[in-house]
């Protein structure tokens, strides 16, 4: 791992959950773009868009705004809203006190996706 690439693994805090949440946003991109390869289904395309966005979102409030050193499951077949969902029910645990600027405005923007 790059000294300067964000573990996901390692203290608690608003860093950490914002990784979970990249982590998230960044399956939530791979299982929809795995799913419109099969599919034409427009909502499933912008879904997949917009957990792109919101990924890089989040990427940017990170230390650094390097993407961090996650784990990347291989595609299950998992909805994208699902983990889009679970990502904003993770961003609204945030610790706002711990939180760098505009970390409560992308929990919002998760939280209004799902």
């Amino acid at each position: 791992m790059d000294p300067t690439t964000p573990a996901v693994h390692g203290p608690s805090g608003a860093v950490a959950v914002l990784a979970e949440v990249v982590a998230l946003l960044d399956q939530a991109c791979r299982e929809g773009l795995h799913a419109t390869t099969s599919t034409r289904s427009s909502r499933v395309a912008c879904l997949t868009s917009d957990a792109q966005s919101l990924c890089y979102a989040a990427v940017d409030l990170l230390p650094g705004g390097l993407f961090p050193d996650i784990d990347r499951p291989p595609v299950t077949g998992t909805p994208p809203l699902e983990l889009i969902r679970e990502a904003g029910r993770l961003a609204r645990t945030l610790p706002v006190e711990q939180s760098p600027p505009g970390a409560a405005r992308l929990a919002e923007t998760v939280g209004d996706h799902s």
